[in-house]
């Protein structure tokens, strides 16, 4: 009875795993091809927890990226105000902008990917209005 109560929790946490990488059924179907069943009900014990395993590097792997790509549109943001600053500084304006995650490792992806965005549209934004200051500069200028 606990062997089966393991592997319902481990279809659980594929179907969980799965559903976090936004897979869709076709990259489902070709996971389990892999395997040579048609359903997660099908795989073994070990398969599961191998096929979790694998689940779970390519997630933290995406994480790193979206990770990596938030600290880099703040350093952005933050050099084009002008303002330097640490590693420590850009995780913490990413908690700030996350909302109520004590770490910066603890922000989701999806969450990752909003700040990212956001921040390369304040770089977009930042840029478009410095250019247009310069322009009304140079109009000004030239009527004097």
């Amino acid at each position: 009875m606990n062997k089966l109560v393991t592997k319902n929790q481990l279809i659980r946490l594929y179907h969980a795993l799965v559903s976090r990488l936004n897979m869709n059924d076709d990259a489902r179907m070709g996971v389990l091809t892999a395997f040579g069943v048609e359903s997660s009900k099908e795989l073994t014990v070990d398969q599961l927890q191998e096929l979790c395993k694998l689940l779970k590097q390519q997630l933290n792997s995406d994480s790193d990226k979206w990770r990596k790509r938030v600290l880099a549109s703040i350093y952005g943001y933050l050099q084009l105000t002008g303002r330097g600053a640490n590693t420590d500084y850009v995780k913490a304006i990413a908690i700030r902008s996350a909302g109520e995650y004590g770490s910066f490792n603890q922000i989701p992806v999806s969450k990752l990917k909003t700040l990212y965005y956001a921040f390369l549209d304040k770089q977009k934004v930042l840029k478009r209005t410095g250019e247009l200051m310069n322009e009304d500069l140079d109009l000004i200028q030239f009527k004097n």
